[in-house]
């Protein structure tokens, strides 16, 4: 049995693989959307990556009186641009992620929510250190979920 990370990571990809100008988005970056991959050659892109990073304990005053722990686990979206893509059609990247996002804040799967909610952080473009050249664009969110005490299951 997947992880309930594993199941919430999934369904942000499917729900990134979404966008596309067929479904009423600007761009079509959900044509290539992986599960954290973060090296692409420039004949790969456009594409996007999901990246789950370490969730923490939302309520620390809770921990060990509950038999559940609701997490804060931060998500990065990372959409990589080709070489020489403007600022512009980056920006409606990020439009895009953030729309895709709006649909459905729980991502509800089956009839049921794998999140409490989510709520954004940071968003904007991805500059290399050794550059100052627009990349990509990334939207960043907290997802709030809940599990039994130390399991990653339920």
């Amino acid at each position: 049995m997947d992880s309930k990370r594993q199941k919430i990571v999934a369904a942000i990809i499917a729900r990134m693989e979404t966008i596309l100008t067929t479904g009423g988005y600007t761009t079509n970056i959900g044509q290539n959307v992986h599960d954290w991959r973060v090296n692409f050659q420039d004949d790969e892109l456009p594409a996007v990556s999901v990246c789950d990073l370490p969730a923490t304990a939302a309520d620390e005053s809770q921990r060990g009186k509950l038999d559940r722990t609701i997490w804060l686990m931060p998500v990065q979206i990372r959409a990589y641009a080709k070489k020489g893509e403007t600022p512009a059609n980056v920006r409606h990247m990020i439009k895009d992620i953030q729309a895709a996002i709006r649909v459905d804040d729980q991502f509800i799967v089956t009839g049921q929510p794998l999140l409490m909610g989510s709520y954004p952080e940071t968003e904007g473009f991805i500059i290399p250190e050794d550059s100052f050249e627009v990349v990509g664009g990334t939207v960043q969110f907290t997802a709030m979920f809940i599990t039994q005490r130390f399991s990653a299951e339920q």
